[in-house]
């Protein structure tokens, strides 16, 4: 099981992060992914005040902040619930073949490599196409006599 955030990390918005998260690993899960917003919070602008409100006042969050998602793996290795709230991201039931139910992992991208090899697949595949396309060459100028950093052209 992978350690906790720092306890002075402040989760105001569950959801969005949680869509995010999403976002950025789509190429490795299946498109009918999402979150369930009807069964997270805070979910409306008036409850993110309020988090944000309290965390402030208290320096932590609330117990009840978390986004629930479902998330469709590729390959038909099956569908997790997970959780997100100030410890991380748990597993909160699976159909997969691995059986990681109650862990908590630092990131989205943790939990996806220990629970699905097609994720790890599909995730080595975006990184090889990466590769392919080549390291563009990145030059600098500093002129003669600058006390600055070199400024990299693009």
């Amino acid at each position: 099981m992978s350690s906790s955030p720092p306890p002075d990390n402040i989760l105001e918005d569950p959801i969005g992060e949680l869509e995010a998260a999403l976002r950025a690993h789509a190429f490795g899960i299946d498109h009918h992914s999402c979150v369930l917003v009807d069964q997270s919070f805070p979910q409306t602008a008036a409850e993110r005040a309020l988090v944000a409100s309290e965390a402030r006042e208290t320096k932590q969050t609330s117990d009840q902040v978390h986004a629930r998602a479902k998330l469709v793996f590729l390959e038909n290795e099956g569908e997790a619930e997970v959780v997100l709230d100030q410890r991380g991201y748990t597993i909160d039931n699976t159909t997969t073949s691995t059986q990681l139910t109650s862990h908590t992992f630092e990131s989205l991208d943790a939990l996806l490599i220990a629970i699905s090899p097609a994720y790890v697949r599909a995730m080595n595949d975006a990184v090889a196409a990466r590769f392919a396309q080549g390291i563009p060459k990145r030059m600098y100028h500093n002129h003669e006599g600058d006390d600055e950093e070199p400024k990299w052209i693009d």
